[in-house]
């Protein structure tokens, strides 16, 4: 198996517990240290290990850390099997190994370089140098600033680079610190005349983007957009999205005879989506994409080279491509609701739109016409997500309102 980590100092702790308690029951780990979790991913796969961990301090809360458990492919191992872990691991039903028979730890050298190769050979070099793009890019103070700035040299890109450097206190971003560095981002593209902005997450794994006008894109609007570089640079494929992805996706789609499949919004579904010969793109509203021809994981490098390449071969901007993008509205509430709660809220759910035209691929969403109305419940935050989407503002808002106002009044009921 291969370990890996942040750069936080509790991560590296956590780290080396993970990688003694394998070596006492005999396996054998290849330790890579601080690496960007797409990196670990590729090289499970590449390597053919049986799998691998990943510690990293969260970025959405300071005070908690995340421990990933992978499989053999490099994905999150199944909700079934982490319970399953987690019994025999607090129940202390494992094999302990002999003396003898302890696993080997050693420190793989080329991980990253084999990364590196593989990512420069997933696109074609030429085109992107020829398209002589500049690029400012906040690298969030991640470990992708030790690899990816190489791998932007090698294709000729122009690259103004911001917080390229580790600093552990700044890992967790509150909302107001993401949006300010959005913000930033976007007056710094503005003031140099670039043509693209993306801010990388702290682990390397999603983009948000900013196009050459210095507006910053709705993670609805950057999907569509990304997929619309797809469909336009490849052949007819198809595309998979979670349940709460615009319909304009699918509208995009049809012009361009590619298909569109709805999916459950976890990174688990989403990346077995990904494994699928025929699919082209794998993308979420959150920041993260999936160009599977690569990995089949989210990849916030892999995505930028790609984006970075579909334009020079098309020869546009994502300022210019947005009038192709048909308009639409979502909205999108969190309302509170106790994770008691969330079984008997979703019965309710359920009860009350029973006839009419309902998916139930997570959560409850209810197609009205061309507008539609989703209500899911979040696996880890007490909390359900209403999203709704409509033609324009006002219905999509109103949808969604009525939505957050019936789960609202439910809860209090079972109070």
């Amino acid at each position: 198996m291969i370990t890996s980590r942040d750069h936080h100092k509790a991560s590296r702790m956590i780290n080396r517990a993970l990688m003694s308690g394998l070596l006492s029951v005999g396996v054998d780990v290849q330790d890579l240290g601080v690496a960007p979790l797409p990196v670990v991913r590729y090289q499970i796969s590449a390597l053919g290990l049986a799998g691998g961990t990943h510690v990293r301090k969260s970025p959405y809360d300071p005070q908690i850390l995340d421990i990933k458990f992978l499989d053999s492919r490099g994905l999150e191992i199944a909700p079934d099997r982490e319970k399953a872990m987690e019994r025999l691991f607090f129940m202390e039903d494992f094999e302990r190994a002999p003396m003898d028979g302890i696993g080997t730890l050693s420190f793989p050298h080329a991980g990253t370089d084999r990364y590196r190769d593989g990512l420069l050979g997933s696109v074609d070099p030429e085109v992107v140098r020829r398209g002589g793009l500049r690029m400012v890019l906040d690298y969030a103070f991640g470990s992708a600033s030790s690899i990816f700035p190489s791998v932007l040299g090698a294709l000729g890109v122009e690259v103004i680079a911001l917080n390229a450097y580790l600093d552990e206190t700044r890992i967790s971003k509150t909302a107001e610190e993401f949006q300010r560095s959005l913000q930033q981002l976007s007056n710094i593209v503005r003031t140099l005349g670039a043509d693209l902005g993306v801010l990388l997450d702290t682990g390397g794994e999603k983009v948000f983007l900013v196009d050459e006008k210095g507006e910053v894109l709705s993670g609805d609007l950057a999907l569509a957009l990304v997929a619309l570089l797809t469909m336009r640079t490849r052949p007819p494929g198809r595309i998979v999205v979670p349940v709460t992805a615009s319909r304009a996706i699918e509208r995009m789609a049809g012009e361009h005879g590619f298909q569109v499949t709805r999916s459950r919004g976890t990174a688990r579904a989403l990346t077995e989506a990904a494994l699928a010969p025929d699919v082209a793109l794998v993308g979420e509203e959150l920041g993260g994409l999936i160009f599977p021809s690569f990995h089949p994981a989210f990849d916030g490098m892999s995505a930028v080279v790609r984006i970075l390449e579909m334009m020079a071969r098309l020869d546009v901007r994502l300022h210019q491509l947005t009038r192709a993008v048909p308009e639409s509205h979502v909205a999108r509430l969190e309302v509170p609701c106790p994770d008691e709660r969330k079984g008997a809220v979703m019965r309710r759910l359920i009860e009350a739109t029973k006839g009419a035209d309902v998916e139930l691929i997570e959560g409850v969403r209810v197609r009205l016409g061309e507008d539609w109305v989703a209500a899911i419940p979040d696996a880890d935050r007490a909390i359900f997500h209403v999203i709704a989407e409509a033609g324009d503002r006002e219905r999509a808002q109103g949808l969604a309102e009525e939505f957050r106002d019936r789960i609202t009044g439910w809860r209090k009921e079972l109070a």
